[in-house]
């Protein structure tokens, strides 16, 4: 995991659900702004409130790069940052937490988790760049996100985890799109078939 990178997890269990690992989506920095912290203003207090970003200098200073760590605040949480300035550039990498997604959801795949990371990243950069004075450029995401698939029915003859449950990694868009899409067809075929036989039961009892 990418230096001063935290991760979050989020809420209750969903039993049939896909997971994005924590990745590293790196900004190339076109502006340097405020490094301690943001300044954040408050309306209705008529106040600004400083969130911190850098503590200090950098942590590590080595072949003409400089190191720093932080966190940033941001609407959906707080995630980890790892900035280097050098002398051909600079360069801000942002932690994204884990990602739970439940498989029921209208497009399953890439599409939903691209859409997720860019939301976190667009709130992010805007907060670097309204409040702080920072300029960066377009991100990369790289490695490409890692996928964790979770669906007990159907996934018994994959690897188990820690805990036991059946579960499928990868980081292959085709690969994941196909078991996703098998995944959904699965449980609403079986979710039919549940309403068909409780039909049917209801009417032998009438």
């Amino acid at each position: 995991m990418t230096p001063g990178c935290r991760e979050t997890r989020g809420g209750g269990e969903v039993r049939n659900h896909y997971t994005v690992e924590p990745c590293s989506v790196l900004y190339p920095v076109l502006k340097e702004g405020c490094m301690r912290s943001i300044p954040i203003p408050i309306p209705d207090a008529g106040t600004i409130v400083q969130i911190p970003l850098f503590r200090g200098g950098p942590y590590a200073e080595y072949q003409g790069t400089s190191h720093w760590r932080g966190e940033i605040e941001y609407s959906m949480g707080r995630v980890g940052v790892h900035y280097i300035r050098g002398s051909n550039g600079a360069t801000l990498t942002v932690c994204v937490p884990r990602i739970q997604l439940d498989l029921r959801s209208a497009h399953p795949g890439f599409s939903e988790v691209n859409d997720r990371i860019l939301a976190r990243l667009r709130a992010i950069a805007s907060v670097l760049e309204k409040y702080a004075g920072w300029k960066l450029g377009l991100p990369e995401i790289n490695p490409p996100p890692h996928i964790t698939i979770r669906i007990p029915e159907i996934l018994s003859t994959f690897r188990a985890d820690s805990s036991g449950s059946p579960e499928l990694e990868t980081s292959d868009p085709e690969e994941a799109r196909l078991v996703l899409n098998i995944g959904k067809e699965f449980l609403d075929l079986k979710r039919r078939v549940s309403n068909l036989e409780a039909r049917k039961n209801e009417e032998a009892m009438n």
